[in-house]
């Protein structure tokens, strides 16, 4: 979890949430479609009823979709910030309400072939302010951490929570 280590040396609170299944069984793997947002919603609701003043979320693959559709649901004055590392798509991302940070590997693909082209479609029809950060090699969600451009990765997430403001 070397992304909640950066976040607590930079003294960002940081809540994990695992996604569930309908009948409570974590989910792992790729099983999009099944609701995972709802997880989410839960914990931003939670959040906000413990006081938190600030959410941003980050998701990295299928999260980064369960995350954003979290923000649309939960609406725009709930989510501060979003940060992506390489997301599943989403339907209409141009309904996501917070300022974003795009993050994917060139070479990362799956069986239909190489996800860039698709990553670069949501950013494009994704509304700003929002940012794109394009990393060497075929790193696919929060493995693009554990690249020779990790750190920088965690750095750039980092600077990018702190400027989120209300």
């Amino acid at each position: 979890m070397k992304i909640l280590s950066a976040l607590a040396l930079a003294a960002i609170a940081a809540q994990p949430v695992s996604f569930r299944a309908a009948d409570g069984r974590l989910l792992y793997g790729d099983l999009y479609g099944g609701g995972e947002h709802r997880d989410v919603v839960a914990a931003i609701r939670h959040l906000r009823t413990s006081g938190a003043k600030r959410i941003s979320l980050i998701g990295g693959s299928l999260g980064g979709a369960a995350v954003t559709l979290a923000a649309i649901e939960t609406g725009a004055d709930a989510i501060d910030g979003i940060v992506l590392l390489a997301p599943a798509e989403i339907a209409a991302p141009e309904k996501i309400p917070a300022r974003l940070l795009f993050i994917t590997a060139r070479d990362d693909a799956n069986s239909a072939g190489l996800r860039l082209l698709g990553i670069r479609a949501q950013y494009a029809r994704a509304r700003q302010p929002k940012e794109f950060i394009l990393v060497e090699g075929a790193a696919h969600g929060q493995n693009i951490l554990s690249t020779p451009e990790g750190a920088a990765v965690l750095a750039d997430i980092v600077r990018f929570l702190k400027a989120v403001k209300r």
